[in-house]
């Protein structure tokens, strides 16, 4: 039942701020709902299947590689490199404006961490480990941090460890 701010940047079509749709396997930073009214939920990467509203869908890196590319940040979304950027946490003259909502991290006591200072993206693209377990090869969701005013990564994390914010975007 949430109307969400849409931003048309080059020929995609992103939320213009955080989901905040409430399933299990979501939390708001620190369990505060004024956290999750201002900087959306933070997920875990078991429950990114069903988040998004019909006709949206959890972005690809190459989808998030060509929105920065629009911020003038080569496309290195392939690559967990880390590098300078132009773009800053908040308003921006797109309309994108990323907050820094920070992160959750749970192993067995949920923590916090980054309110302010960071902004951390699921994508749906995934990385194949190198190493195989008796299941097989192991797979771990990409991600996308954003840290300060100039620092952005891409990286990839075992799954249901992080609790990171959800950005859509329109098939």
């Amino acid at each position: 039942g949430k109307t969400y701010k849409t931003v048309q940047i080059g020929k995609q079509t992103w939320m213009a701020e955080n989901l905040n749709y409430k399933v299990a396997g979501s939390y708001c930073y620190e369990g505060k709902a004024e956290n999750c009214k201002k900087y959306g939920r933070l997920y875990r990467s078991s429950v990114l299947t069903n988040v998004c509203p019909e006709g949206w869908k959890i972005p690809t890196l190459k989808q998030w590689g060509k929105l920065l590319g629009t911020y003038g940040i080569p496309d290195r979304s392939d690559t967990p490199l880390k590098f300078k950027s132009s773009v800053g946490l908040g308003k921006d003259p797109y309309g994108f404006d990323i907050l820094p909502g920070g992160f959750g991290k749970s192993k067995e006591k949920m923590q916090y961490f980054g309110l302010g200072k960071s902004a951390d993206f699921w994508t749906s693209s995934m990385f194949q480990s190198v190493t195989t377990t008796s299941a097989g090869t192991a797979t771990s969701p990409h991600f996308l941090s954003f840290k300060g005013n100039s620092d952005f990564s891409v990286a990839f994390v075992v799954p249901n460890v992080l609790q990171l914010s959800v950005r859509c975007i329109k098939k």
